[in-house]
Formats: structure tokens, sequence, C-alpha cells
């Protein structure tokens, strides 16, 4: 139990540290202990050191060896690709290399990728990091039968289009998916079908060229969910917004809306649509209070003018923790404090977590 301890990484290997993450912050934090590589090969330092100690030991904590595997040290030859087979969480980015020797163009470092995990046998692979690159989803599709573990899938700047869906239908473990633009029933026709029994955190955005009202989405499992919109998308935002929370709207427990466009009518649905929802993520003044009865008792806004005209008491009984959507010193001082006078339960947060009293504790 202590070698396991001295060598594991909180976060980094767990596909469930992503369960109801969603800001695009800190899923591009490199300090968090999601995204810290840095751990992880301190991890391995202290791993190597271990099995120099005696046989047992070296023979006991090598079977942990390879379970972060970055296909750029793959290319670079400097990992051997049988090293896919214990790998728990897989890089596809290139880190910016253009080395001669092995990256420069026009090699196409994603044909290696692909081409390098079908030629591998059975994977154990339950986290797909591809969230530095803008990979095609279709390439992914023709390798599925090597990803059937797979349980978190980050690919936030790769383009889905109608290959989404197929994506979700086919990975049978699947719990978490961070993509970019879904398109809907574009490219399918009428009755396409958006489903997964096992998927519990969504992001996506709604494009422009989309079509959503008659998706029919099998999402049994959502609890937590974040759309974004295309900045000229706004007149197929709500439709799609609507449709997509009649069909799973009662279960989620977390929503973020991230969307360039009136979202008044649809924050008012969301209280009748969304009846467990705890936390709420919407970018229109907070004038429109649930219902007194409602779970709600987290609150994020993109920023503090949208807390103008805010009145905690009596209209939010259950709120307990207002989030600005910005670090601390992005904070404009003043304004909002006003409206908690009288409710020290409730505590107003950056986007990191720190206190925002009074500005001062924000700058110490």
């Amino acid at each position: 139990m202590i070698l396991r301890y001295t060598v594991g990484i909180s976060d980094f290997l767990d596909p469930d540290s992503f369960d109801d993450v969603p800001s695009p912050t800190f899923m591009n934090d490199k300090a968090s202990s999601k995204n810290d590589e840095g751990a992880y090969w301190h991890a391995e330092r202290t791993r190597n050191q271990l099995q120099l100690v005696c046989t047992s030991w070296n023979l006991y904590v090598r079977q942990f060896e390879h379970r972060f595997v970055r296909m750029l040290d793959i290319r670079h030859e400097k990992v051997d690709p049988q090293a896919l087979k214990k790998a728990v969480r897989v890089s596809f980015s290139k880190y910016k290399c253009k080395c001669q020797q092995y990256c420069a163009p026009p090699y196409r470092f994603w044909n290696f990728c692909w081409e390098t995990i079908g030629r591998a046998g059975d994977l154990d692979i339950l986290i797909m990091d591809m969230r530095k690159e803008e990979y095609y989803i279709y390439d992914v599709i023709r390798i599925l039968s090597k990803l059937q573990q797979v349980k978190t899938f980050i690919a936030p700047k790769c383009t889905f289009g109608r290959d989404f869906s197929r994506l979700l239908n086919a990975l049978p473990n699947i719990r978490h998916v961070y993509g970019k633009g879904f398109r809907g029933t574009l490219g399918y026709g009428n009755g396409a079908v958006f489903g997964s029994q096992t998927l519990t955190t969504l992001s996506f955005r709604i494009r422009k060229d989309g079509e959503y009202e008659t998706v029919q989405w099998n999402l049994p499992a959502l609890r937590h969910l974040r759309v974004k919109g295309d900045d000229d998308a706004s007149r197929d935002v709500k439709a799609a917004i609507l449709a997509l929370l009649s069909a799973v709207g009662n279960r989620l427990l977390s929503l973020h809306l991230l969307l360039k466009t009136d979202q008044k009518e649809t924050l008012w649905a969301v209280w009748d649509l969304c009846p467990r929802l705890k936390i709420l993520r919407a970018g229109v003044p907070m004038d429109s209070p649930p219902p007194f009865f409602h779970p709600l008792h987290t609150l994020i806004v993109p920023d503090i003018s949208h807390l103008e005209g805010f009145m905690l008491s009596p209209e939010w009984p259950n709120l307990r923790r207002i989030v600005i959507d910005r670090d601390c010193g992005q904070i404009q001082e003043g304004r909002v404090f006003t409206t908690i006078e009288g409710r020290p339960d409730v505590r107003v947060e950056d986007r990191r977590g720190l206190a925002v009293d009074g500005f001062v504790s924000c700058e110490a």
C-alpha cells in the first residue's frame, strides 16, 4: 500500500476526475491536478528510484510503468509502441514539435497516431487526451475497436460533425466527452439518434449550420451538460437548447450555457425543465430566480455585471455559492457586495475558488 501511494497520481490518471469539469479555463490549466504532466513525471522518477532498492520492489513497481504515454515520444523512438498496452492515459499532442528528423512538414503526425494505435494489440486506454490538436474524428472512428475501454474523451478542438454521435454509440464505457461542434441531424436526416447509456458529462458546441429539433437525445445517464453556441448561431440556439433540455433536463445536476444570444426565455424554461439542477452557469442578468424549493446551490456568472439587480433574499433561499468566472484581478471592486449583505452563508468566489471578500483577500 505504501509503494502504491508513493507512485500514485491524484486525478491525472483518474477518468472520473473529469466529471463535471466544463470550464475551458480548467481544461487548459497545466497546473490543475487533472492536467499536470509534471506531477506524473515526478512520480515516475520516484518509481525508478524504488526499483533500485531490491528485486521484489522492482518487480512490484515496474507494473506501474507507462501509465501515461505521449504519442510524440513513440514518434521520437524514445518509447516502444508496446508501452500502449499499459497506458491508462494517452496524449495525442505534438507539443509544438517541428524537429527535422521526425516532425517537420509535410509529415502528418495524426496519421502516425492512428496507424500506431491500429497496429497495437488489445488496449486498456481510459483517457484519450486530444486537447491541444485539431483532428478529424472520422479518423478515430477507424480505430474504435482499440478504444473500447475509453471513459474520458477530451477533444475540444476537434471537428466532430456527424461523427460525434457515431463515436458515442461505438464506445460502450464512455462517461465524459469534451468535444467541439455537433451539427445535429445535418447529414443524417430526421430521426438521428444521439445516444449513450453511460455518458454522464457532455460538452459540445451548437453550430450555425446545424439542425437539432428532430434529434433523438437518448442519454439516460447524463448529469452534467455544457453547451456553447457559435457567435452567429443565435437563431438556432433557443430551439436546440429547449429540445435538448426537454429530453435530458429532468436528470441534470449541472448546466453551463455559454451562448451569444438572449437567454432570458431559456433561463425561465430551465427552472421547469431541470428540477434537480444544483449548479447553473448562464450569461444573462440573474433577475429571474428559481422556484422557492428549487435545489440550486451554485450560481456561476461570466462577469460581475450579471449580478446587477440581483437580490438574494428571499428569492434564492438555497443558494450557497456565487462564482464569478474570472480571475480575482479581473473582477471589478464593488457593486456585487451590497447584494449579499445579511447572507453570511453565501460565498462569493473567483473561477479558481478564491473568496472575493471586499477584494482584499484576492490580492493577498
